[in-house]
Order: C-alpha cells, then sequence, then structure tokens
C-alpha cells in the first residue's frame, strides 16, 4: 500500500472503532447496522490483501536466483 492508502486505511479502521463504540446512537439510524457490517467485512479483507503485499518476497528472488545457477550449471555441462 502507498501512503495515500495507508491513510485512508487508518481513517476508516478509526471512523469503525468510534462508530462500534457508539452503537447506541447508531443502532436508530436506518439501514445502518447491514450498512456497518459490509463495511466491516470489507475492512477485514482489505486488511488480509495488506498483510498479503507486505509479506517477504525475498525467497522468491533467491529461489529463482539458485534455479538459474543450477539451469546454468547443468547447460554448461
Amino acid at each position: 500500500m502507498n501512503i495515500n492508502q495507508e491513510n485512508k486505511f487508518s481513517m476508516e479502521v478509526a471512523l469503525r472503532d468510534f462508530l462500534s463504540q457508539n452503537a447506541t446512537i447508531t443502532t436508530s439510524l436506518p439501514n445502518f447496522g447491514t450498512l456497518f457490517s459490509s463495511f466491516s467485512e470489507n475492512m477485514d479483507k482489505i486488511q488480509v490483501i495488506r498483510e498479503l503485499q507486505e509479506a517477504d518476497k525475498s525467497g522468491i528472488a533467491q529461489s529463482k536466483e539458485q534455479l538459474r545457477s543450477d539451469l546454468i550449471g547443468k547447460a554448461l555441462d
């Protein structure tokens, strides 16, 4: 995620926490429960995607380099 996406995500997490803490006020709003639940589900999905993006991928590059070296060695033989 870039810095703008990080900032927006942080704001949305703060908003979700704020709305959860003030559930007594928001329960009287029409259709708020269904909208808030879909908002929370989407936030969870974004968190999963964010974690996948931040995963260390250096092992993949090292693995490719090792495979290249093995292939070059076999080709030269």
